[in-house]
């Protein structure tokens, strides 16, 4: 009976025996990474870091609905396919962003997506570069990596809504204020923030620890990954907008 409590205790919150608590764990993958991840291999915990991923992901969403609004609405009103209606509908979602949508809806696509990112990288890490984890471990590794994009995301939601814009950047996509989300040279370097790259390094460390292989191939599998998905992003956007009748552009 008690070691069953214990175990269960271990999968939540409470450290293994010698090891740190997940909460010192997720702070440390911002201050020292590698001895976090290291920690984190020892007791692989799964709940407190998707669950504080989803209240950030929610808050990030609730802020970010003005502003990217605002954005679909900018890139949509030249669509020479969309009827009136549905224009004037956008407007006045841009106008009145209806904040409950998005908070709901964030947390849904970042299950979805975070399951979907940890099956790549189970793959490629084991069948690819050789490693050896079990799904759960990747997945967590994974969440732990992503709360530093969610920190930039938190970070950039003020300055979109006082600009009221979605294409507020923190990375090189910044030095183009001419283009949008029309242009997949645009669309990629917005994507590929600083927080992201950062993001994805460190993420690489998580999936090295728990993978059992270098930190060059968990880096390697970590930029695959986001790489896929961030194609993947762009390539439905690019489809939704031809659909629309918006014209795209490589550069």
């Amino acid at each position: 009976m008690e070691s069953n409590f214990e175990s269960a205790q271990t999968g939540t919150n409470a450290p293994a025996p010698g090891g740190a608590s997940i909460w010192s764990i997720m702070i440390g993958v911002f201050t020292s990474p590698t001895q976090a991840f290291d920690n984190y291999k020892k007791s692989p915990s799964i709940i407190i870091p998707l669950v504080v991923v989803l209240v950030l992901g929610a808050v990030v969403a609730g802020l970010m609905t003005g502003p990217n609004a605002s954005m679909q609405y900018d890139l949509m009103k030249n669509s020479t396919v969309l009827p009136a209606q549905a224009l004037e509908q956008m407007k006045a979602d841009a106008e009145n962003p209806k904040m409950i949508m998005g908070v709901i809806f964030a947390p849904v696509m970042i299950v979805v997506f975070s399951v979907l990112g940890a099956l790549v990288a189970w793959f490629l890490g084991s069948f690819v570069f050789g490693g050896t984890a079990k799904f759960k471990a990747i997945w967590g590794a994974g969440l732990l990596g992503s709360l530093i994009m969610q920190l930039g995301a938190l970070v950039r939601a003020p300055l979109a809504i006082a600009q009221d814009s979605g294409y507020v950047t923190l990375g090189l996509a910044a030095f183009f204020p001419d283009k949008d989300f029309t242009s997949i040279f645009y669309s990629l370097l917005f994507y590929l923030d600083g927080f992201m790259i950062w993001s994805l390094i460190i993420t690489g460390f998580g999936y090295a620890a728990v993978l059992g292989i270098s930190r060059g191939k968990g880096i390697a599998v970590s930029v695959i990954t986001g790489l896929l998905f961030i194609l993947g992003a762009i390539g439905m956007m690019a489809f939704g907008m031809s659909f629309a009748g918006v014209e795209m552009s490589f550069f």
